[in-house]
């Protein structure tokens, strides 16, 4: 389904929209449903577009930890994909 897929998309679409705090309730969904499924494809994303949408909100503290745990996530994933 890619329903995280989707609901990261559109989240960052609210973002340039201005809509932010939209966006960020919608991430919250995309990751329960990640949770959920364990289908974790769309992770990073997840926390990198977050990062995105507190910087938008001028919360630089939190953007950065959502854009480290991106990474983190990435890096892990690419160990995965290597070995």
């Amino acid at each position: 389904m890619n329903l995280p897929t989707h609901l990261t998309s559109l989240a960052h679409a609210y973002g340039c929209a201005g809509q932010s705090k939209r966006g960020l309730r919608l991430l919250v969904k995309a990751e329960e449903y990640v949770e959920m499924t364990g289908e974790r494809v769309d992770e990073a994303e997840i926390h990198r577009v977050r990062g995105d949408l507190l910087c938008a909100l001028h919360d630089a503290a939190a953007a950065e930890a959502s854009f480290r745990r991106a990474i983190a996530i990435a890096q892990v994933r690419a160990q995965n994909f290597r070995s």
